[in-house]
């Protein structure tokens, strides 16, 4: 009985990739700034259910604070945070280094969002509730888009 369990575990294992845990290469990870909490948990959680790596802040100046990724990686931020908004956080990363591809998302439509949303490089802007069909296909632009490309990051 014994030989038979460890002979099941040991193709369970090999199966599974054995006990190592095998890094991700080029894992893609998405960035997300939401003072919402609510929404930052339900985006967190349909992003890795994609197949991301989510680092979630919900704050600004938590995520300035944090060492971040040098490749494959994108922002996702409300465009009302607090302590800053989600194009003066992606200036901010810009002239730190870090120009990330970057999706606004935001529950306001008015004038004033109107006009932000037009001087802004993002790669999308996306109202709330996001559709999350266009949410994961702007997350796919991001991580396709060329690095350099003014189009592609918030830059300095």
């Amino acid at each position: 009985m014994k030989k038979r369990t460890r002979a099941r575990n040991a193709r369970t294992s090999q199966r599974r990739g054995g006990n190592q845990i095998l890094p991700k290469i080029n894992a893609r990870t998405v960035l997300i700034v939401d003072d919402d909490e609510s929404v930052l948990g339900a985006l967190a959680r349909l992003i890795r259910s994609a197949g991301f790596k989510v680092r979630a802040f919900s704050h600004p100046r938590a995520l300035l604070n944090e060492q971040l990724p040098t490749r494959n990686i994108c922002l996702i931020a409300d465009i009302y945070l607090p302590e800053m908004r989600g194009d003066e956080l992606c200036h901010a990363l810009a002239v730190t280094g870090h120009a990330l591809p970057t999706i606004l998302i935001t529950g306001r439509d008015d004038d004033t969002t109107r006009s932000m949303v037009e001087r802004s490089e993002a790669i999308a802007v996306l109202f709330k509730p996001v559709d999350e069909r266009v949410l994961l296909e702007a997350i796919s632009r991001c991580f396709n888009s060329q690095p350099g490309n003014s189009d592609a990051a918030c830059s300095s």
